[in-house]
């Protein structure tokens, strides 16, 4: 689905669409390897013997995908040119080593909050009420009720507020509103799209109708 929740043809090189990664793709969204996102949710490696392992392996694997995809080939393949021209000019000077930042080690520690992530992959499987699986309006409420468990938290409380007159900015380290995660939500919206049925407009002749009801409901209340 595009930005619209539109479909997007799969053909030719698309044909692979939100099933792979790209080069560069670990340049513009923070990545952990599917079995270090495991270790860091439950402190040892995966068991491939174990079915809900394996489980918890695919929920992590697409959710790195969905990061990776909130952003098109398109503008990873051009920041990945950036930086190899960059590369190489800072190597004519000697320098090249001290041009970026580490992209690693990340802490021993759900930082990216890959759990809250894999909990909505697998609610997103659950029968919805138009589709086979439910749509992401449904399943981000998962999101925001782990944001607003973490502002009760004893992390929570170290946030902070700026105010003006009758607007305020909190600034916080909910990993729910970190980069990677925020990426892995935009994805996982274009990968799974939305099918929107708004209400019916009323005709004339019904909406007639419905005024007659109120006029004659208004006539005998008491």
């Amino acid at each position: 689905m595009d930005e619209d929740g539109e479909p997007i043809p799969l053909v030719g090189s698309d044909a692979d669409r939100f099933c792979q990664a790209h080069n560069g793709d670990n340049l513009l969204t923070p990545f952990q390897c599917d079995w270090c996102h495991f270790l860091n949710l439950l402190g040892r490696p995966p068991t491939s013997s174990v079915a809900h392992d394996v489980r918890l392996l695919k929920c992590i694997r697409r959710s790195n995908l969905d990061a990776f995809w909130a952003l098109e080939p398109s503008t990873v393949s051009r920041t990945l040119d950036e930086v190899k021209r960059g590369l190489s000019l800072a190597s004519s000077f000697g320098f090249a080593h001290q041009l970026f930042w580490p992209l690693g080690p990340f802490p021993l520690d759900d930082t990216f909050s890959m759990g809250s992530a894999a909990i909505m992959q697998m609610q997103s499987l659950n029968q919805g009420w138009y589709t086979s699986m439910l749509q992401f309006e449904t399943v981000r409420k998962f999101r925001s009720a782990v944001s607003n468990l973490y502002q009760t938290s004893v992390e929570g409380q170290w946030a902070t507020v700026m105010a003006k007159d009758t607007r305020k900015l909190v600034v916080t380290e909910c990993p729910t509103y970190g980069s990677w995660f925020e990426k892995a939500m935009k994805g996982m919206h274009k990968q799974v799209g939305h099918d929107v049925r708004p209400d019916r407009a009323l005709s004339l002749d019904i909406l007639l109708e419905i005024m007659k009801l109120i006029a004659k409901n208004w006539e005998v209340a008491p």
